[in-house]
């Protein structure tokens, strides 16, 4: 297995141990087991009951948080592990491939609190966990999605958060969104509101038959061209 590597950033990991270089340092287990660590990355057990979990303390309930980490699944399967944010789920690890390859985590936004108790578990399947970080947002124009992979017949929605050159939320402006590939855009804002947030809603092209929605979206907002991450809707079941 080759340890994936961490994206080069400027912000500050709020995430001790967030790469797992030093053990299972700054990590704990809530089921009375240990947090086993090896070359670098997280192992969460299948068969028992098995988790990982972090406090972060000292946080304003006044900034915006982004939580992001990498993660690999044996086997594929769905709901192999969550991830459980002050209490609430925030996503199911879930592959739709096998292998020795990592995948990235959504951009999961964390507002409105003074601290973060983070919890990775599994409970049938291994799973594998690196590059955890959870830093402040910087006050830049930033598009986020609810998943990047879903069922044939779900849909997913983008985010858009826009800021001005000076930090403040852009509202009331202008949103342009386009798609490509074997998506469409099935609703959309054309206006950010008073808080700069715009949204999209997308779903598998049904003027497509048989093939499996895949492809990217895209928003323009006066100077700002943000792209989403590749979206993709599993192939229906015959």
């Amino acid at each position: 297995m080759t340890k994936p590597k961490a994206s080069k950033r400027t912000a500050v990991n709020l995430i001790t141990n967030g790469d797992f270089s030093a053990g299972n340092s700054g990590w704990a287990s809530n089921t009375g087991g240990t947090v086993r660590v090896e070359g670098g990355v997280l192992l969460l057990s299948e068969g028992i009951l098995n988790s990982a979990v972090q406090t972060v303390t000292g946080l304003s309930a006044s900034e915006n948080y982004k939580l992001t980490f990498s993660y690999r699944v044996r086997r594929k399967g769905d709901n192999d592990g969550y991830v459980l944010v002050n209490g609430k789920r925030i996503d199911s690890l879930e592959t739709v491939s096998e292998g020795e390859k990592f995948a990235n985590s959504v951009d999961h936004l964390v507002t409105g609190v003074t601290k973060v108790d983070l919890l990775f578990i599994t409970e049938t399947r291994a799973v594998t966990i690196d590059n955890v970080v959870l830093e402040a947002v910087v006050k830049t124009s930033y598009l986020t999605v609810s998943a990047e992979t879903v069922e044939h017949d779900q849909t997913i929605q983008c985010t858009l958060q826009a800021y001005s050159p000076t930090g403040e939320p852009q509202g009331k402006t202008p949103v342009t969104w386009t798609s490509n590939g074997s998506i469409s855009i099935t609703s959309s804002s054309s206006l950010t509101d008073d808080q700069g947030k715009a949204t999209c809603v997308v779903a598998s092209d049904i003027s497509l038959p048989g093939q499996e929605g895949q492809g990217t979206i895209y928003v323009k907002i006066v100077d700002d061209n943000l792209t989403s991450p590749y979206l993709t809707f599993k192939r229906q079941v015959e």
